[in-house]
């Protein structure tokens, strides 16, 4: 199932990452649980780790029909292969219900813009100054990625909000602040995220 044949006479020791956490699915299976838990399992991992351990962990959801909790900080991880989520703030449940309920719950109409470290402060002053624009957070740690939150007023056409989302554009550039990434799709599990604790903490 976890494909460790070939490494069942080598200590844990050396194991890599996936290794070991693939182990610790395995252990986690002897008992034949209904539920289990699974901290952060792909901590650690590079990409193609964290794939195959995503892709068994659904497998053994799937076919084994053991219900998964998954705790995780990466919310793609959790956006691409849960079915139900759960967001937390201090201890409190915050939101919850399906990925897509949640997401439902999020501004649609935001703008992600990623922009040179030293140009930050600049940049979310220049767009919140703007109209229709209702806030604009950083949402990485270095907060070269702004979330920009948009009126969503019944009166707020779809016109218009591509009216502002090329004003943010052109003022960013008349600004002389670098744009190294702009995104205006529809709205995403990490988005929602930081809407709900932005609203907790205020």
């Amino acid at each position: 199932l976890v494909e460790l044949e070939s490494a069942a006479d080598r200590r844990v020791g050396t194991y890599s990452g996936g290794m070991k956490r693939r182990l610790e699915l395995a252990r986690g299976l002897m008992t034949e649980p209904e539920i289990l838990f699974l901290d952060e399992p792909t901590l650690g991992l590079d990409p193609r780790g964290q794939q195959e351990l995503l892709s068994l962990v659904q497998w053994v959801a799937r076919e084994r029909n053991v219900g998964v909790v998954l705790c995780s900080h990466d919310l793609p991880e959790i956006e691409e292969v849960c079915d139900d989520v759960v967001i937390l703030r201090n201890g409190r449940i915050i939101a919850q219900g399906t990925v897509g309920e949640v997401i439902e719950r999020g501004q649609h109409n935001v703008v992600r813009v990623q922009v040179a470290e030293q140009s930050v402060a600049t940049a979310r002053q220049v767009i919140q100054a703007l109209p229709n624009v209702v806030k604009v957070t950083p949402i990485t740690a270095t907060g070269d990625w702004l979330l920009i939150e948009l009126a969503s007023s019944g009166e707020f056409t779809k016109n218009m909000e591509k009216e502002v989302k090329a004003q943010i554009l052109n003022t960013l550039v008349r600004a002389d602040i670098a744009v190294l990434s702009f995104e205006s799709e529809g709205g995403r599990l990490q988005d929602v995220f930081f809407q709900l604790t932005e609203e907790e903490a205020e």
